[in-house]
């Protein structure tokens, strides 16, 4: 008796286990890749996707992390229908993207066509079965990947190539991919005389790939200013620079000049000011014109 016992105990304990991971299975996953690579997704599959823009300190962001990304049905509708990106404001790359498509609520979420076209903004807490209620609504794509196997010469069996978005992270351009339905196609680069390019898979002309390691920096101690920038594209490139040339840790203060967003650029976090100072001497004596120590409690 004391036997069947232990044995019906163990096969509950067994159902309930099983049955607890498939409800903690059942959230909604976001994509692990950056918001670039998931538009790129998207062009490629044509498949409709979704930004939702969050933060640490937003307390309905949290709700619907509880409630909403924690539906089921939702969670298998997303990964049927959609690819979904969640975005940290609080990032450097959040407060980028945040800034590019004016997000000023929290949580907000945005719905693009495959193509990038803005399709709807949703601003505020929402439940599970209202947000499917929108996503089925604006979700009018058949999943169709893009087949780039076909023979080069077959002209009238090669697919277009997809339309052309331009990346939110074109700070300070005048972009609207969420306001303006025209998009442009790239040009084409210039091959040397004679060479014929293979109709392979079609990739973004930007302008390099960087491995980028955000981490929120305490407002504390002093650093070296070497430079302020109104584009994006330049701080990456200057901080791929700087990582290569000091050993210091790079720091990003994200700043307002004029009403418009600029980017300065300081190396080294260091306690006291002599040392900062005397890094200062070392920076300079590398090449860059100029470079003045900055106190890093007035850079909230």
């Amino acid at each position: 008796m004391n036997t069947m016992k232990i044995i019906n105990n163990l096969l509950l304990f067994l159902f309930c286990f099983a049955f607890t991971n498939q409800i903690q299975a059942a959230k909604v996953t976001f994509s692990s890749t950056d918001f670039a690579t998931v538009k790129q997704q998207a062009i490629e599959n044509n498949r409709p996707y979704f930004a939702y823009f969050t933060a640490t300190w937003c307390m309905p962001c949290r709700m619907m992390d509880e409630t909403t990304w924690q539906d089921p049905n939702l969670a298998k509708y997303i990964d049927e229908n959609y690819y979904a990106v969640k975005i940290d404001v609080d990032n450097f790359d959040g407060y980028v993207y945040k800034e590019e498509f004016k997000v000023t609520a929290y949580p907000t979420i945005l719905l693009f066509e495959p193509n990038g076209t803005f399709m709807k903004r949703i601003e505020g807490s929402i439940t599970g079965s209202k947000l499917q209620a929108y996503l089925e609504q604006y979700d009018g794509f058949e999943d169709t990947p893009v087949d780039y196997t076909n023979d080069p010469n077959d002209i009238e069996n090669t697919p277009p190539p997809p339309i052309y978005t331009p990346l939110p992270e074109q700070v300070g351009s005048s972009v609207q991919p969420y306001i303006d339905d025209v998009q442009e196609s790239p040009s084409e680069p210039d091959y040397a005389p004679g060479y014929q390019p293979k109709p392979e898979k079609i990739v973004s002309t930007g302008s390099g790939l960087f491995r980028f390691n955000v981490e929120r920096e305490p407002s504390d101690g002093f650093s070296v200013q070497v430079g302020v920038f109104a584009d994006y594209e330049n701080v990456l490139r200057e901080v791929s620079a700087y990582q290569l040339k000091f050993n210091e840790p790079i720091l990003v203060h994200i700043d307002k000049l004029q009403d418009k967003t600029v980017y300065k650029v300081l190396i080294g976090d260091f306690k006291k000011r002599d040392k900062a100072a005397k890094y200062k001497l070392k920076i300079l004596e590398s090449g860059i014109p100029e470079a003045f120590v900055k106190d890093l409690t007035t850079m909230k």
